[in-house]
């Protein structure tokens, strides 16, 4: 089977989501802590600034992946960097102009994050197009690579980019990350059929209902939703409060918070590294509840992180 490093269409698609990637972790901590240290958000604020996110991302992801069977990708893509630029760039203007409010950043949140799904799900359905399915394996590989390093040096630089240039010239850098990663996507010059893909059919509200009732009646699959349901929710009470004790609690800069994610990001990375080798050892059903229990055995030790040791607080974090 021949490799795809000679392929120069991924190889363009690649770096457009390895750039844009990294840049993304800029805005997910950036705004956050814009909100925090320089609007003075409340926690209730926060939480409010969480759950936009997650209602965007709920109700435009089924929208998005049945718009996405019925038309081109590409054009899909390029229009969701645009749009992510464009709004995204409205925080430093507004910080300059003086008028950032939370309310914009807010509405900067929702259309961002609904513009993400969007870009997400457009990009997973053109992938088998661009390289077929019997290099789906190794393509899917290499953008996995490009999130385990955008997870662990994301962070990193963001934080010290904030604490350098402040937070919203840090998710400027972001904006022009997304203007790049469409030029690269534009340079794509595989030939794309407009429409459904051959032998596929457009999703619909009805496969959309099916499928959940599919989940719902296997006991497996239905146990599995419900975890990543409970998980997803209480993650947005975690979400929400993070930022604020870091900031406004612990007091720790930016280039510290950046590294204490960075750290996680490692550990993520690490994890994927060793989820092939751990179920040689062990069943299936007890890898999700010890990956389920030990994060939260983990969570207990940040409510003791030491407001009067910065060393002692990120390693608590």
């Amino acid at each position: 089977m021949a490799s795809l490093w000679p392929h120069a269409d991924f190889l363009k698609l690649w770096s457009a989501m390895t750039i844009s990637e990294v840049g993304s972790r800029v805005t997910r901590e950036g705004l956050p802590y814009t909100a925090v240290a320089l609007l003075g958000a409340s926690p209730t604020a926060m939480g409010l600034l969480t759950a936009v996110q997650g209602i965007a991302a709920f109700v435009v992801g089924p929208l998005a992946g049945m718009a996405v069977d019925r038309y081109r990708h590409r054009p899909i893509l390029i229009a969701m960097d645009l749009g992510r630029a464009a709004v995204l760039g409205l925080v430093p203007w507004a910080a300059t102009a003086g008028f950032l409010t939370f309310p914009l950043l807010l509405g900067v949140a929702v259309a961002a994050g609904a513009m993400t799904v969007i870009f997400d799900v457009a990009y997973q359905a053109h992938l088998p197009r661009l390289v077929g399915r019997e290099q789906l394996l190794e393509g899917n590989s290499k953008l996995a690579v490009s999130f385990a390093t955008a997870e662990v040096l994301g962070p990193g630089i963001t934080g010290v980019l904030i604490q350098w240039l402040s937070a919203p010239r840090a998710i400027l850098l972001d904006a022009v990350s997304f203007l790049v990663s469409g030029l690269f996507i534009g340079w794509i010059r595989t030939p794309e059929k407009a429409g459904a893909a051959e032998h596929e059919e457009p999703a619909s509200w009805s496969a959309a209902a099916a499928g959940f009732q599919f989940v719902r009646r296997d006991p497996v699959l239905r146990a599995v939703a419900l975890r990543t349901a409970t998980t997803f929710y209480f993650w947005g009470y975690f979400a929400a409060l993070y930022m604020f004790f870091a900031v406004r609690d612990l007091k720790l800069q930016p280039a510290v918070i950046g590294a204490v994610v960075a750290l996680g990001g490692v550990s993520n990375f690490a994890g994927s590294l060793l989820s092939g080798k751990v179920d040689r050892w062990l069943p299936l059903g007890r890898i999700l509840i010890g990956a389920s229990l030990l994060p939260a055995i983990a969570a207990t030790f940040i409510p003791m992180a030491p407001a009067d040791n910065w060393l002692l607080a990120a390693a608590a974090l």
